[in-house]
């Protein structure tokens, strides 16, 4: 039996070593419900590999399956068959960023809001923004590209590479 996420790290777009730092990226399904967990599983593989710290490891998961949950659902456009969601991921020697391109039609961007006590949802922007350093959020025609920052903390010794088997 074959391993989905391997797979997918098999054939991810893998760019190398540079000034830009070491990059990675993935077309998902747009429609797919089980996407924001591929993409989880597939960022954290990468986050291991590049040995990005555990508790930075955390909020990148977190921030993932909010950005990649958010364009399964709200970015879907009916002239757009086969929508797809773009996930990259981005080490530099300062940072790390995460993308998340999808096809949905320009609704004015991301709304922030402060959501009700009771409302069940309505809270992934203030939680992505306070999870991360920055965030470039950019609407058009074609889609939404969602881009986040996070500062890279000194790397600890105890934060040594994770298999990508042990990687939920």
């Amino acid at each position: 039996m074959t391993d989905p996420i391997k797979d997918q790290l098999e054939v991810a777009d893998w760019q190398p070593l540079s000034e830009n730092g070491l990059v990675a990226s993935w077309v998902l399904s747009g429609v797919d419900l089980g996407t924001p967990r591929a993409a989880r599983a597939l960022v954290m593989a990468v986050c291991c590999m590049w040995r990005v710290g555990r508790e930075l490891r955390r909020d990148v998961e977190i921030v993932t399956s909010e950005l990649v949950t958010n364009a399964v659902l709200h970015a879907r456009r009916p002239e757009v068959e086969e929508a797809v969601v773009t996930v990259t991921v981005q080490l530099t020697a300062h940072d790390l960023w995460l993308a998340v391109v999808d096809q949905g039609a320009d609704a004015g961007g991301l709304a922030r809001r402060e959501p009700a006590h009771d409302e069940p949802g309505g809270r992934g922007l203030l939680l992505v923004e306070a999870l991360t350093t920055r965030c470039e959020v950019v609407s058009g025609v074609g889609g939404t590209r969602v881009r986040v920052g996070f500062a890279l903390p000194h790397r600890r010794e105890d934060d040594g590479p994770v298999e990508v088997a042990d990687v939920p």
